[in-house]
């Protein structure tokens, strides 16, 4: 075996081994981090396979010189919070988190849909997964606990609110935070339209404006944060009407 540091791992085939012949004299694993540089290295001739994620490997599956393999792994993504810290390790914080993380979305926005949603790092389908300890995006259960409401879409936080005043009146201030809550069953049950746009492809202006109904041109800027709310077209009152 040959290791050239942070490049490359060369393999080669024990003439005395035991079993049949090895079909392949060689065998040379490339080091590259970067999944675009994989898929073009790939798409070039310059190697023989990649490991990519969903997006990318699926604009392989029409090029018939290629086979695309789905494979299934447990690959489990978290983030940790320092319990050490004052607002981090607050229980009641720490719950409200949880609860209102929408764990779909991150799997149809990250993971392209190429994943389940995830309560630790056994999955769902397994059978050592203790049942009852799902959690959902759960608003109702936010309202119950909150004080203080952050909304956030594709990364950034769209708006700050007291609890109250979120849930009740006059409501939400942000077209998407609006949305949310005529979301649930208990009032509108409308689904927002559209999907999230690539966390690594966010526009440059305001990331929820494709599927706004008050959008302008305007919003092809970013809003800035200002008064509590991230939006060139906040709503003043309760039931404003959309904007024509």
């Amino acid at each position: 075996m040959k290791w050239s540091k942070g490049e490359k791992l060369t393999f080669m085939a024990n003439p005395r081994y035991w079993g049949c012949e090895p079909k392949l004299r060689n065998f040379t694993m490339a080091i590259i981090k970067d999944d675009d540089v994989r898929a073009t290295r790939l798409r070039s001739g310059g190697l023989d396979g990649a490991v990519l994620p969903p997006d990318l490997a699926a604009t392989f599956k029409s090029d018939g010189d290629k086979k695309t393999y789905a494979a299934r792994t447990f690959d489990y993504r978290v983030v940790t919070l320092p319990t050490g810290n004052k607002v981090a390790g607050d229980t009641a914080v720490r719950r409200a988190l949880d609860i209102g993380v929408d764990r779909k979305a991150m799997v149809d926005s990250i993971l392209y849909g190429a994943g389940k949603e995830a309560y630790g790092p056994v999955p769902i389908d397994s059978p050592w997964f203790t049942e009852g300890t799902e959690r959902t995006h759960d608003l109702a259960a936010a309202e119950r606990i909150a004080d203080r409401v952050a909304v956030m879409y594709a990364s950034r936080i769209v708006e700050l609110a007291d609890a109250s005043g979120f849930f009740g009146s006059p409501g939400p201030r942000h077209p998407y935070a609006r949305g949310l809550l005529g979301a649930l069953p208990e009032r509108e049950f409308t689904p927002i339209p559209g999907m999230p746009p690539e966390l690594g492809a966010l526009p440059v202006g305001c990331a929820f404006a494709a599927r706004c109904d008050r959008a302008t041109g305007i919003c092809g800027t970013r809003p800035a944060l200002a008064d509590g709310v991230a939006c060139h077209h906040p709503a003043t009152v309760e039931l404003e009407a959309p904007r024509a």
